[in-house]
């Protein structure tokens, strides 16, 4: 198997997210949403993606972290303070993180993608789940959602992180689709 070009593999998804570096004006983000997006941010490095890929903005995720060397494994995360899957603007614009990804992954660039959303409200956290593995659906893989939660049951401002994790096609997903239509036309 080749060797991924980490240089180029990263050059591609920096081009893939481009940030201006411009922030968020005073009170734009709300001091929830900032808590949230803080937290993702340690949270991909304490699950050891500790190269982060641009400078979140506007346009841009709140956490999005690779590993070191590609193809690369990537934590992908959006902070949710009172926004719902049921807004298509936000539902759009994480469609359309979810399809980028998705086709880095198929170009070999990413590896295993963690994609979801971190917030502090337990309903939107199960909104968001339910929309992301509808999402994953949509394109026909199969997921689980998974939720992360900081401290404990006790604390009174726990944080959620909601998220599926896509790992690439390997080489026995193909045989195995092989064999199924083999087996659907009567070949074996």
């Amino acid at each position: 198997m080749a060797r991924i070009d980490d240089m180029r593999a990263a050059k591609r998804l920096y081009d893939a997210f481009p940030g201006d570096g411009a922030r968020p004006l005073a009170g734009e983000a709300g001091r929830e949403d900032r808590r949230v997006s803080e937290w993702l941010g340690e949270l991909a490095e304490e699950w050891d993606y500790p190269a982060p890929v641009g400078k979140p903005d506007r346009r841009e995720p709140d956490a999005l972290f690779r590993t070191r060397s590609a193809p690369f494994d990537i934590f992908f995360a959006g902070a949710k303070d009172q926004e719902w899957p049921t807004q298509k603007k936000s539902a759009d614009q994480f469609r359309g993180y979810f399809e980028t990804l998705l086709d880095l992954q198929e170009e070999g660039e990413v590896a295993e993608i963690l994609f979801g959303i971190g917030t502090g409200d337990d309903e939107v956290a199960e909104a968001w789940s339910d929309f992301l593995v509808e999402l994953a659906d949509e394109k026909g893989i199969e997921v689980k959602a998974e939720r992360h939660q900081s401290g404990d049951e006790d604390d009174d401002d726990p944080l959620i992180f909601v998220f599926v994790e896509i790992k690439p096609p390997s080489e026995d997903d193909d045989e195995d689709e092989e064999t199924d239509e083999d087996e659907e036309y009567g070949l074996n």
